[in-house]
């Protein structure tokens, strides 16, 4: 898809959702750097929420947390109610010195809204997935565990509800769980890259078994 969104923007150059397009291409195939400059240049051209969804998402796995954190608080700012942006940012903040308590409230505000919408819908596995995680980052793994069951039946062939699982089970202690879902993310298609760079792992990477 890279070529042909360039393509795109070469014909179209001020087309803001062409340029967001390239930098998700680019995100799949795990070239951040690349993906961050056309996640800047679709917001030069508009400033818009997903773009900045997905730079920060983008400055994350690149081990940049400020500068996600402050992409993803231009995020929430143009769409105060998606709980996927205040987890996001939640994410973000907490691996930041002296943001505890922006982390704790981006997670909190994330977590009410997921169940907002849940009381309107069902929701789908990976949104079950991102509430599992949300409360696994505010300490709360008992509940975390409750919502991944949810989003596992609701998407049991689903990578992203298995990286999620992966993210669950490490930040639980469960190391042996936390590996197999890892394996099983990969095996259906999950970015292994992606895993790699995920902080949540970090704890893994002595095992010879997640770097297999």
């Amino acid at each position: 898809a890279v070529e042909p969104w360039r393509e795109v923007l070469r014909l179209t150059p001020d087309n803001a959702r062409a340029a967001s397009n390239l930098g998700g291409a680019l995100f799949h195939l795990d070239r951040h750097e690349e993906a961050v400059d056309a996640f800047r240049h679709s917001l030069a051209i508009a400033p818009n929420a997903l773009a900045n969804q997905n730079l920060g998402t983008s400055e994350f796995y690149l081990g940049h947390y400020e500068a996600a954190a402050d992409a993803f608080e231009r995020a929430v700012a143009l769409l105060p109610s998606d709980p996927v942006a205040w987890g996001n940012l939640g994410n973000a903040c907490r691996l930041l010195a002296d943001h505890e308590g922006r982390a704790r409230e981006a997670l909190e505000q994330a977590v009410a809204l997921g169940r907002e919408r849940f009381s309107r819908q069902s929701g789908d596995g990976r949104m079950w997935g991102c509430m599992a995680g949300w409360l696994s980052n505010l300490g709360r793994h008992e509940d975390a565990l409750h919502a991944l069951t949810k989003a596992l039946d609701l998407g049991p062939e689903d990578a992203q509800v298995m990286a999620h699982a992966a993210h669950v089970h490490a930040q639980s202690g469960r190391v042996r769980a936390a590996i197999d879902w890892v394996a099983r993310a990969v095996h259906h298609g999950y970015s292994a890259e992606l895993l790699r760079r995920s902080p949540d792992l970090a704890g893994l990477r002595e095992y010879p078994e997640f770097e297999a």
